[in-house]
């Protein structure tokens, strides 16, 4: 068991990390950081109590899962969550989406509040994907490339297309019908 940064004992990390990030926004760090808005870029208002940042410059460091992260008064924060804080003047959902599925980029449009569901849909692909394209795979039997897509926990095979990018649309077509505005437009994912 280790200390997490409220106080609590934890047994794991995914329960600290959860801490963490659903952990209520101080109500006055706008007085400590404020954020460009078209770009969603924090930056210190004032000189921090430690470190060597001074009032203008950026906080937030990219940490492994690319999520932008800072700390204020020795508490670990989200930059995404401090920025809806910010812009809304409320605590933020316990999910917040990157529309444009780029974990650094913070402007408010760019936010969304989501369920689990909505924000696993534009998430990063998995390591052994080598298509490059969300919902699609090469299907050595057929010699073809295999697209579908699962919705609800149900797989739907949507056919299998000589090109990738064939694939990719079909699964950006269906993905319109089911998810809407949460929807992957079938483009090559990093």
């Amino acid at each position: 068991m280790r200390l997490s940064t409220t106080g609590d004992f934890t047994s794991n990390a995914a329960e600290q990390k959860t801490m963490i990030e659903r952990k209520p926004i101080p109500a006055d760090i706008g007085d400590y950081v404020g954020y460009e808005r078209s770009t969603g870029v924090l930056f210190w208002k004032r000189r921090p109590v430690r470190g060597p940042a001074k009032a203008g410059d950026p906080c937030g460091s990219r940490q492994s899962k690319g999520y932008l992260t800072f700390c204020f008064r020795q508490e670990g924060y989200l930059v995404h969550r401090v920025v809806w804080f910010l812009h809304t003047g409320n605590q933020p959902p316990d999910i917040i989406d990157h529309a444009d599925g780029d974990k650094a980029n913070n402007a408010f449009e760019n936010l969304r509040a989501a369920t689990h569901a909505q924000n696993s849909i534009n998430g990063s692909l998995f390591v052994s994907n080598k298509s490059g394209f969300r919902g699609v795979s090469w299907n050595s039997r057929q010699g073809k490339f295999l697209s579908r897509i699962t919705h609800r926990g149900t797989k739907i095979h949507l056919g299998y297309h000589d090109l990738a990018e064939e694939a990719a649309s079909a699964y950006a077509a269906k993905s319109a019908e089911l998810n809407g505005e949460f929807a992957t437009n079938g483009r090559r994912v990093k």
